[in-house]
């Protein structure tokens, strides 16, 4: 595909921000919920609220450099606090709000921050728990009315901008020293969502965030009419760059979600033209689908021939039905404006890609990661492939060393960590990044994920083995809610898996998840559904013998990353027992 002409380069963030609201003063911005509506905030309006903040900030005593603490869901205030910070020059250190206290509590320790902003009250009691460490913290600020008590001096946020002396000459000289804010600049530390356990600080400077938005944007255009829905957390850095910085350059609206339980609806309801994602998403919105088509027979014998139909495409004088009778209607799930969705995170199963293809909504997947600000590789609007991640960015080199791990340098990636040591044992010696993932360049030149180094299991017979694979293939089953493969230094592979309860419940008519976990009848039916699943996979990457768990894996039990990948580490240790049974056996 073309690359999109007239694309300007911003000198650093603040340039990109204060362009964007004299290009499209009065588009909508942002659209967020309060109560039961929506209110929207223009460009115009969030450069007014960008820079009451930055000035009361200043006038507090904040200075380039300085680094401030967000610890919050996505919302409007979130935005303008980067902002205002951007325009200092100072350096936001985004928390995930599911992080516990004392994961809360080695950020802040290491980071010293000069400001903290957080949420609600619900975040606001796990401050209090790590008291004695937040009144260190010489400013803290509340998004939300929240109850002092524990706290020597808190913020009220809205107060701070309402009673924040704005003046025209103020105003211009902020704005003019902020487009002089160097672009090598750290703009944020993000802290990675430690699978391993320990958390390291990356540094990300405005001219990594910068050159990645347009690398990104030279292949995938979008559109000032654009509507960017906003699900996954801006303290990562997926959405940061591809659902903020990129909507807020080309003059789009950014909308938020408000409750994830019900995240179909809102997307039906909000009608977006592009949706950022990881590939769980997809998946439950295709099982959902497929749960609506298989409680009636005849909708399920018309939704099986048309996609039969079109895969095979013969009959072609009958797409025109079926477009009306079921691809149309599949499209008006997500409100029938969808001109792209985004995946990131995880690999995206190829038959969720060829499905949502055949519907007329494609899935665009990249590749990245936290240290290259995040997209390395990405699949564009008309030259994709699945099962691939696409072609590497312009301005981003990608080469394998000896065992085929891929290396990376541009001017995406990251100068270093906090900690130096990090840094050193992150880079060669001439400069390359190790991404610590395996892959390969398909004929096309497109990038193909294989393995991650510090996920390879390899068993006591020398045989290597790719877990994440075997764990998406057994994910694409409707009777598998997750999977979690083991084995390294063992002589076979095993696996955690999380079956889906109401599937078999309604199956077997079997009720209760203890009931289920301990069914022979789910046990043998879920092992015929792994041999199947896996049939294809040389003998060493089968699995005969597996652990059935009741409860998900979740972020809030520490099985999952705020990015829903798996702590490989406490999966094992929390069923270290059980494993120990299936190689005793």
């Amino acid at each position: 595909m073309k690359k999109q002409k007239e694309l300007w380069e911003p000198f650093n963030l603040a340039d990109l921000f204060y362009t964007s609201t004299e290009r499209f003063a009065n588009n909508e911005a942002l659209k967020f919920r309060i109560g039961h509506h929506y209110e929207t905030l223009s460009y115009f309006e969030l450069k007014k609220e960008t820079i009451k903040l930055a000035l009361a900030l200043k006038k507090m005593g904040f200075k380039a450099g300085d680094k401030a603490i967000i610890f919050s869901e996505n919302r409007p205030e979130w935005v303008i606090t980067d902002l205002a910070l951007i325009t200092l020059g100072a350096i936001n250190v985004p928390i995930h709000s599911v992080l516990s206290p004392a994961q809360l509590e080695t950020i802040i320790k290491e980071i010293k921050p000069k400001a903290l902003f957080l949420s609600n009250h619900e975040l606001s009691s796990k401050l209090l728990e790590i008291s004695k460490t937040i009144s260190a913290i010489p400013l803290l600020f509340s998004f939300e009315k929240i109850e002092s008590d524990g706290f020597e001096k808190l913020f009220y946020f809205k107060k701070v901008i309402e009673e924040s002396q704005e003046g025209e000459k103020s105003e211009a000289e902020l704005i003019e020293s902020s487009l002089k804010i160097s672009p090598k600049s750290v703009a944020t530390i993000i802290y990675t969502s430690g699978t391993t356990g320990r958390f390291k600080g990356v540094k990300l400077t405005h001219q990594n965030l910068i050159s990645n938005a347009i690398g990104v944007l030279r292949y995938v255009g979008v559109l000032p009419e654009d509507r960017f829905f906003s699900i996954l957390p801006l303290s990562h850095v997926f959405e940061r760059t591809i659902g903020y910085y990129i909507p807020l350059y080309s003059g789009a609206s950014i909308g938020y979600a408000t409750d994830l339980a019900k995240i179909s609806q809102e997307i039906k309801d909000r009608k977006p033209t592009i949706v950022i994602a990881v590939p769980r998403l997809f998946e439950k919105i295709y099982e959902k689908i497929l749960e609506k088509v298989n409680k009636n027979l005849a909708k399920k014998v018309i939704f099986r021939f048309a996609f039969g139909l079109k895969k095979n495409g013969r009959h072609q004088h009958l797409e025109k039905i079926f477009e009306n009778l079921v691809f149309s209607k599949v499209r008006a799930e997500f409100g029938g404006q969808i001109r792209f969705f985004v995946s990131g995170g995880a690999a995206l199963p190829v038959k969720l890609g060829k499905f949502f293809d055949q519907v007329g909504l494609i899935i665009l997947e990249g590749y990245g990661l936290t240290e290259t600000s995040p997209v390395i590789s990405c699949n564009r609007l008309g030259d994709y492939s699945f099962g691939t991640v696409g072609p590497v960015l312009e301005g981003v080199e990608v080469k394998f060393n000896s065992t085929g791990e891929i290396l990376t340098k541009g001017s995406n990636t990251t100068p270093g960590y906090i900690q130096d040591n990090d840094t050193k044992k992150a880079f060669t010696k001439d400069g390359w990044f190790k991404t610590g993932d395996y892959g390969f360049f398909d004929r096309k030149g497109f990038l193909v994920l294989t393995g991650r180094k510090k996920d390879l299991i390899v068993l006591s017979t020398g045989k290597k083995v790719a877990p994440t694979n075997i764990e998406s293939q057994l994910e694409s089953s409707e009777y598998i809610e997750q999977a979690f493969v083991f084995g390294d230094a063992r002589k076979h592979v095993g696996a955690v898996i999380v079956p889906n309860l109401e599937k078999f419940s309604e199956k077997f008519g079997i009720n209760g998840p203890q009931h289920l976990v301990k069914s022979q009848i789910v046990r043998d039916y879920l092992y015929q559904e792994v041999q199947n699943l896996l049939k294809n996979y040389a003998s060493y990457e089968k699995i005969h013998k597996f652990i059935i768990q009741a409860e998900p894996f979740s972020i809030e039990s520490g099985e999952l990353t705020p990015k829903f990948g798996l702590r490989r580490h406490v999966i094992y240790e929390r069923n270290l027992d059980e494993i120990e049974k299936i190689y005793q056996k």
